[in-house]
């Protein structure tokens, strides 16, 4: 890669910077007048160097008036772009134009939603005094790579989109996934070592043009159709869209070639001389020697053009090396195109402020050869630099802004505030950011989930938040506000975010048994409580029981000899929002019972019981059990002191027991009652599962279901001349056949069970069986 050397005026400022200017100035206000800086600059920058005195500003002195440098830059509305979206919205940001507004609607410039800026955003992201605060200020920052910037300070840059903490997977030409064994963090440390731009700066920028939470944007898909397979994380060559971008990152060229179309092959070093031919972008070209710069500010080099077998001169600007391409995978892409970024930028350009406003008076290309068409980009990219460089701790080291100066300014809004928030002992925070120069107060908001809404205003420069939630995240962010109506008020500081992780102090429980069968649950009061709340464990986990506002609760209806497990914490106001750990959990068992009921049981006619019990003082309802083998189970709850049960089997053992409830909800209870025993001698049950088969001989036969207690069976047949049933066979079996049936008649039978052979007790008669042969 071909290296440039910085220009004349950067490495004078740099010899500047390298000594100190105390000892030539009485104030430091001084030292910045000295350097170019103007009555509307030195405030922020003094505030800025009494927080970080190894921070060094710089004064770029453009030459040109701040409404010059606006206008010059709008020259063409489609190259100053801002994303149409509802933080802009109200603003002004989009310009109204007949070009860029029309039919009620604002052209879309590049998808999805960019329009082009208005002449007051393009004012508002152009000031360079609207960014002289701690956060927004890197995007004036020198990116020459820096060894202390590190993979986790990228990592801190790539939060939130599919790169952080992942390892490079991408797909191919064939869409086939394909996944490295080296990180993107790493990839990108790397792209700053070749290039020598800073790994922060290249970073943010990556996120700028591809980050989302998933690889969709066009120069990082490689799914593009006819570009699959290529990469552009810098979008680099995107004029009009990304897939300008990747058809400039998809060219197989050599290293020394034409880097745009029609570029012309001259006799001379001059664009006076004659044209010897026309060269397409990627021609391959062999360096023959280099001029001095020439009077148009360029160098020019005498090439051979091997394809078309000619010489003659083309203009440096027009040539470059491959930079790798194409890029088939999104390490080529970050690498080689921090390396074209190095070469194309680093020069005259070389902050992210410039490389969006080339105002650079030195520049062969000022108000041009600009890197994105986004005015809020160099803002965006100097926050992520600036949250990399605060996570790690590295506000502080030694650090060159070059800032732009502008003659006159225009009387300035309100600069941005930087936030930070930290942690209180007793669970809330403190919100706190810099002092804003003109500001009388500063708004205070909250984002509660649905949106950032007004939380407080405040005169000071912080706000103590004494109630959270723990465990809960908060967001806050600020403005700066001029007057008591608000009418002048800066942007939004960034967004800062907070979850409480204090408690109050934990509760210890204790429970004691009442003499009626409940209890009382009791704790020692927490200082800053403003109540408790009781949990209780049914078995399937601890879930919310009661809320008081004393120190203990009388659980007054119990189910005797179960266990019951209870837990408390204080809560420190209404909303529940702080509260400190469960306290010890208790346990408790009622050994408090109703008297006992006494059981009897009679058998009745039909072949059923009564099962009655004494009423029993303070009951409100009885609950009947019954064993039918496997063990007692509910059988039936009723308020009165007898139960009828009607329906049982001939000869079968009935056990039942009774207990009295105190409540509907069965809490309180008394020891289960007696057992009781009967037996049905009455009626056999009814043959279940009768039916008849037809045999292969033409006979029938009737087979049904055993029936408890039964001796035998009589198996009735109908008599078609009498029209009545008549025994036709008795049997021990649960089956009978047939005679050989008439073909094509039916026969109709019915089956009763007997207890005797003396046929006392029967069963009932089973319903018709037909058969028909």
């Amino acid at each position: 890669m071909k290296k440039r050397l910085l220009s004349v005026f950067l490495a004078a400022l740099f010899i500047l910077s390298a000594f100190p200017v105390t000892a030539f100035s009485a104030t430091y206000a001084d030292e910045l007048k000295a350097k170019g800086f103007t009555d509307a600059y030195i405030p922020y920058l003094t505030e800025l160097h009494n927080k970080y005195p190894n921070w060094t500003f710089e004064a770029l002195k453009t030459g040109e008036s701040f409404s010059s440098a606006v206008s010059l830059e709008r020259k063409t509305h489609s190259n100053q772009l801002i994303e149409k979206n509802t933080i802009n919205d109200g603003k002004g940001y989009y310009c109204t134009c007949s070009s860029c507004y029309k039919n009620g609607t604002y052209v879309i410039q590049e998808a999805p939603n960019w329009v082009s800026a208005s002449e007051t955003a393009l004012k508002y992201y152009m000031d360079p005094r609207n960014f002289l605060n701690e956060q927004s200020i890197w995007q004036f920052e020198t990116l020459e790579n820096k060894s202390e910037q590190t993979a986790a300070g990228v990592e801190k840059i790539l939060n939130g989109t599919w790169m952080y903490n992942s390892v490079i997977s991408y797909k191919d030409q064939n869409g086939k996934t394909i996944k490295m064994t080296t990180k993107y963090s790493d990839a990108i440390i790397s792209a700053a070592k070749q290039s020598g731009l800073s790994a922060y700066y290249l970073a943010s920028r990556i996120v700028q043009e591809v980050g989302g939470t998933s690889a969709k944007a066009g120069g990082a898909s490689g799914t593009v159709n006819g570009y699959k397979g290529i990469y552009n994380y810098y979008n680099i060559g995107a004029g009009s869209s990304a897939t300008d971008g990747l058809y400039w990152a998809s060219l197989d060229i050599t290293d020394n070639c034409t880097n745009t179309d029609s570029v012309k092959l001259r006799q001379g070093a001059s664009t006076s001389t004659a044209i010897v031919a026309t060269l397409a972008r990627g021609t391959a070209v062999d360096i023959l020697s280099s001029t001095d710069v020439q009077a148009d500010g360029y160098v020019w080099h005498n090439v051979s053009v091997p394809s078309i077998k000619k010489s003659g001169y083309i203009r440096s600007d027009l040539l470059g090396d491959s930079y790798g391409r194409p890029w088939t995978n999104p390490s080529l892409s970050i690498i080689n195109g921090a390396k074209y970024i190095a070469d194309d930028f680093s020069d005259e350009q070389n902050t992210v402020y410039l490389q969006k406003f080339n105002v650079n008076p030195k520049s062969s290309a000022t108000h041009s050869h600009e890197y994105m068409k986004n005015v809020a980009a160099p803002s965006a990219e100097a926050n992520k630099i600036y949250k990399a460089l605060s996570g790690a701790d590295a506000l502080s080291r030694k650090t060159t802004f070059i800032i732009p100066v502008f003659s006159n300014m225009p009387d300035l809004k309100l600069a941005t505030p930087a936030a930070k928030i930290t942690a209180n002992s007793n669970g809330g925070f403190i919100l706190s950011w810099n002092k804003i120069i003109n500001a009388d107060k500063y708004e205070v908001y909250y984002d509660n989930g649905t949106g950032y809404k007004v939380f407080k205003t405040v005169t000071g420069t912080s706000l103590t938040i004494g109630t959270t939630t723990y465990g809960k995240k908060y967001q806050f962010k600020v403005r700066a506000v001029k007057n008591s109506n608000s009418s002048v008020t800066s942007v939004f500081s960034n967004a800062v975010t907070a979850t409480n992780t204090k408690k109050l102090q934990t509760p210890t429980a204790k429970i004691t048994a009442n003499s009626n069968g409940g209890f009382k649950l009791t704790w020692n009061k927490i200082t800053g409580t403003d109540k408790y709340q009781v949990y209780y464990d049914n078995g399937t986990g601890y879930k919310a029981f009661k809320t008081v506002t004393g120190t203990s609760l009388t659980i007054g209806t119990t189910t005797y000899g179960k266990k019951y497990l209870f837990k408390v914490r204080a809560v420190k106001n209404s909303n529940s929002s702080v509260t400190s750990a469960f306290s010890n959990a208790v346990t408790a068992t009622n050994t408090k019972k109703l008297q006992t009921p006494t059981a009897k049981i009679t058998a009745n006619s039909n072949g059923g019981f009564k099962l009655t019990w004494n009423k029993i003082t303070g009951a409100d309802k009885y609950q009947v059990y019954y064993d039918n083998g496997t063990g007692y189970k509910a059988f039936k709850t009723v308020t009165g002191t007898s139960l009828t049960i009607s329906p049982t089997a001939y000869g079968k053992k009935y056990q039942f027991k009774v207990r009295a409830v105190k409540n509907n909800k069965s809490a309180v209870t008394s020891a289960f009652s007696n057992a009781v025993t009967a037996t049905n001698t009455k009626k056999l049950q009814t043959p279940g599962g009768a039916k008849a088969t037809v045999n292969k001989n033409g006979s029938f036969t009737i087979s049904w279901n055993k029936v408890t207690g039964a001796d035998k069976y009589q198996v009735y047949i109908y008599d078609t001349k009498t029209k009545k049933y008549k025994l036709y066979k008795t049997t021990t079996a649960n089956k009978v056949t047939t005679g050989v049936a008439a073909k094509g008649k039916t026969y109709q039978y019915k089956i009763r069970a007997l207890k005797s052979s003396k046929s006392s007790i029967t069963s009932a008669f089973t319903g018709a069986v037909k058969g028909k042969r």
